[in-house]
């Protein structure tokens, strides 16, 4: 495991690297984000060197925001050095209790829910890392902006409220047991009000977008046309100026 975290973990991130710039090379650069399903998915040649050229200024931001990290990451090291505790396996001298590190506690008090074993915790959480690796390339909608996804948003707001609390969870109370009933009083508020927040402010856009375009003289529920006919030029013109 040393050796992979040393060795071919840096390799495998460095191919992961190289595949991006090259993919970001190959099809150019995304226009912004936009509500407008007509909205070119890239810019032309020229449109991606007269706004963001890779030279200098591109690698310039990948740059400065790399040492950013690297320092604050430092300072942190340097400011709170961290003592090693007793190595696990050192049955002798170790807790009854394995506590891991802070980044692998969510995943450790999933193990306490009542029926889920080591198996199904590392099976169901690279379930989701692999999905979300994939997701660009499984969707294929149009319109380019987050807020047209609010399943998406939604799911990776709960994921996130869901990773906090466990690994406070898991902080607080290694190795408890919970039952079933206790689980879902308390991580289905999270899932809960997350859905009903983002429906309403879906909603309100969806509304809001609407009579944007109605204010044009369109014709009511075109928020969602497609593609361009012969007679949705005013369509396509007003959903584009539409895009803010």
């Amino acid at each position: 495991m040393f050796d992979a975290h040393v060795l071919l973990i840096p390799l495998a991130l460095a191919a992961l690297l190289y595949a991006h710039i090259a993919l970001f090379e190959s099809h150019g650069i995304a226009p912004p984000a936009s509500s407008d399903p007509l909205q070119r998915r890239r810019f032309t040649d020229r449109e991606a060197k007269e706004h963001v050229p890779f030279m200098p200024q591109i690698l310039f931001y990948i740059g400065k925001w790399g040492l950013l990290y690297t320092g604050i990451l430092f300072g942190i090291a340097a400011l709170w050095p961290w003592t090693l505790p007793t190595y696990v396996g050192n049955l002798a001298v170790s807790p009854g209790v394995t506590e891991p590190d802070w980044y692998f506690l969510w995943v450790f008090k999933l193990v306490d829910f009542q029926g889920v074993t080591p198996v199904i915790a590392v099976g169901a959480s690279s379930a989701v890392l692999v999905y979300i690796l994939f997701l660009p390339f499984l969707d294929r909608s149009k319109r380019t902006h987050p807020r047209d996804r609010p399943v998406f948003i939604w799911a990776a707001t709960s994921l996130l409220e869901f990773f906090i609390l466990m690994t406070v969870w898991g902080g607080e109370t290694p190795g408890v047991q919970i039952p079933t009933m206790a689980v879902a009083q308390t991580l289905g508020p999270i899932f809960l009000v997350n859905g009903v927040v983002f429906g309403l402010f879906h909603w309100r856009y969806v509304s809001s977008y609407q009579r944007r375009l109605a204010a044009r003289a369109l014709v009511p529920g075109a928020i969602y046309a497609s593609a361009p006919s012969a007679n949705s030029t005013p369509v396509a013109a007003a959903e584009a100026s539409a895009r803010d």
